[in-house]
């Protein structure tokens, strides 16, 4: 085993950087080039601490989708139109699209609550690699390392947190897991609509999810925060004035967010199993959803305007996990990693002081994901079927019913349970269109005969064995047909009388929508094995590669903490009369709501959606595919120059225009 405390002082010291050599490049009048994002301890962030607090992440439900940066000292926030959509959607109707008419307040009073969005403002951020890790030894076992590191990252997060129900704490890997960074947010749960662009979004096109995608990314919204205690708006520790100014190539700009994760550390088996198996599962799926929720929204209006959150949320995943797999094979990444593995092979062969275990770590990652690649295949297949479908929640109704009636013995019990299991049941049935359920099932068994045979249920085994190509097709949609008319599930009549009989396994479609979902229970726990294995395995490579390339400086991977990279403008990509400007910062990952400062910390540019065209960068680096596409600050003060009611919002931007 490696010596842990020298891997810990070797990423110490890859997370520092000489603040001369920063501004050697800013003399020399040429683009600035930094390899990699840094954590905001990392020491040569270049403006106070306290900017930090700025930007924050907006937190829907129990996850957080998209970053912004605080724009006032009287609480308004920059963040990106998706933060909105679902409100703009709820309130959209038939001949009155909110999308299209835009919101734009005049006064406190008139601003919209997001009920359900908070933001989080990072108010602390520390390295806690080694109390997450005291418990671990060299002679530690594989899944003691892994369910050790769970468990006290568990007792540290509810150690810092206590009682504070304002407080949200996370701790995330850093550098394969070498390292651990705990960060400390204040919860923000007052949050609302100041404005909104008008977007081209209404009757007479939201159905199509294409259009949707053209008019929302690249959009923003500005919020405000709000203290929830009195009312006021909330008054942020710092905030970024807008500059006017257009920079310059040599102009230092620092790009600050919190981009997700990325995967440049991880071996050639690992990208070769997310281009093989996992994207192209994730795209087949997606596109499934996403046909069945285009039909419905063609069908009624109403429809349409309501579910453009949910389908522009799954079109933008389609279209990032198709630019991952063109990018990885155009830029041939898998070999990639195998030509840095070869180097790294032979550095172990030619150094004898060296660990033996560094001659078989890639061996323990590639056993990992021959474990993974046992069962991943059915698992996200089912798993995204289950997430997906109307007709597992009204299969599910029925499950409920099976294992209640086992705790219940009297007559009166067991009717009143039957009655409220057709209660439910006529609930579902009102809110599903069961043609579109049916046609996306059929999509899906189509899915799951193509999975590997060492993986198909066997009752799907049984069914479509030696069918292939449109035989498959034509066989999946007749089988559906076949046994579709005479299910309970589908008919309420049915399904009193099967109460009645108490004979649910009998109905051919509940008995496979069964499978499916026990399918997917039994293959996500053989799936989740391989992370016990590849987690420690992977760690001590990273710290390998560390060791090996000192000089090099390998970056952390991005995990949705707040972090920067240093930059410049890109002016091969910025054009003059474009509303966007393009950095050589490298930050990668899904990155938006992601400010650009300059050297003054000002906001320049603002990172509205997410830029597939750099999705390389997630992989390995590359100076022409790592560079990120902002919004101007200089556009965004325009367009609200030319709405009729913004003299309000100007005055407190400070961009009233001189005349």
């Amino acid at each position: 085993m490696f010596n842990k405390k020298y891997i810990l002082i070797i990423v110490v010291f890859l997370l520092s950087c000489s603040s001369s050599q920063r501004i050697s490049e800013q003399e020399n009048n040429s683009p600035i080039y930094n390899q990699g994002i840094k954590p905001i301890i990392s020491t040569d962030y270049p403006f106070e601490i306290t900017s930090t607090k700025g930007v924050a992440k907006l937190y829907k439900g129990n996850s957080a989708s998209v970053n912004g940066v605080f724009i006032s000292n009287n609480g308004l926030f920059l963040t990106n139109y998706s933060s909105i959509i679902e409100y703009m959607a709820t309130s959209s109707e038939s001949g009155n699209s909110l999308f299209k008419n835009g919101v734009m307040v005049s006064s406190l009073n008139e601003e919209i609550p997001l009920n359900g969005i908070s933001l989080l403002v990072e108010i602390e951020q520390k390295d806690v690699s080694e109390a997450v890790r005291k418990e671990i030894t060299d002679l530690s076992p594989n899944s003691e390392i892994f369910q050790s590191i769970q468990r006290q990252k568990n007792l540290l997060i509810n150690e810092r947190r206590g009682n504070r129900s304002d407080l949200l704490v996370e701790i995330q890997d850093s550098y394969s897991g070498l390292n651990h960074i705990m960060t400390v947010y204040e919860i923000l749960s007052d949050v609302r609509i100041v404005f909104a662009p008008p977007v081209n979004i209404d009757d007479t096109n939201a159905s199509s999810s294409d259009h949707i995608i053209n008019e929302i990314t690249n959009e923003y919204a500005i919020l405000r925060a709000y203290n929830a205690s009195s009312n006021m708006p909330y008054s942020p520790e710092h905030y970024f004035p807008l500059s006017n100014n257009v920079p310059v190539e040599s102009t230092l700009l620092t790009a600050i967010g919190f981009p997700a994760q990325t995967y440049r550390l991880e071996t050639a088996r690992a990208i070769k199993f997310y281009n093989e198996q996992l994207n192209p599962t994730v795209i087949s799926s997606f596109e499934i959803f996403l046909q069945k929720e285009d039909t419905l929204a063609s069908m009624d209006v109403n429809y349409s305007l309501k579910s453009v959150p949910i389908r522009f949320n799954i079109a933008q995943n389609v279209g990032y996990f198709k630019t991952a797999q063109e990018l990885i094979a155009e830029y041939n990444v898998i070999q990639t990693k195998l030509n840095d593995e070869l180097s790294f092979v032979n550095w172990v062969k030619s150094d004898t002081t060296l660990p033996k275990t560094y001659s078989q770590l890639l061996n323990y990652i590639n056993q990992a994901f021959d474990i993974a690649e046992q069962t991943s295949d059915i698992y996200f297949t089912s798993n995204y079927f289950n997430n997906f479908s109307f007709l597992d929640n009204l299969a599910s109704v029925y499950r409920n019913y099976n294992t209640k009636l086992e705790t219940i013995e009297t007559p009166t019990e067991i009717d009143s349970l039957k009655a409220v299991t057709l209660q439910s049941h006529k609930t579902l049935l009102s809110q599903t269109n069961l043609a579109a359920e049916l046609f996306m099932l059929k999509q899906f068994l189509i899915s799951f005969a193509n999975v590997q045979e060492k993986q198909k249920p066997l009752i799907l085994f049984d069914l479509f064995s030696g069918t292939a190509g449109d035989d498959l097709e034509a066989f999946s949609i007749s089988f559906v047909d076949k046994i579709a008319p005479s299910s309970f599930l589908l008919d309420l009549n049915l399904a009193q009388e099967t109460l009645s009989s108490g004979s649910l396994f009998d109905d051919p479609l509940f008995a496979l929508l069964d499978e499916i979902l026990f399918t997917q229970e039994s293959s996500q726990q053989s799936y989740l094995l391989h992370y016990a294995y590849l987690y420690p395995a992977q760690q001590v490579y990273t710290g390998a590669r560390l060791e090996q390339n000192l000089e090099s400086k390998i970056k952390p991977d991005a995990n949705t903490s707040l972090s920067y990279n240093l930059g410049s403008l890109n002016t091969e990509k910025t054009k003059s009369d474009s509303p966007y400007l393009y950095t050589t910062n490298d930050f990668t990952g899904k990155a938006p709501g992601s400010a650009i400062l300059n050297s003054n910390g000002e906001l320049i540019g603002f990172v509205s959606d997410e830029n597939n065209s750099s999705i390389l960068g997630n992989y390995i680096y590359n100076k022409d595919a790592s560079f990120l596409k902002a919004l101007r600050v200089t556009s965004i003060i325009e367009e609200l120059r030319n709405h009729i009611d913004s003299e309000t919002l100007l005055k407190e931007l400070n961009q009233l225009p001189e005349n």
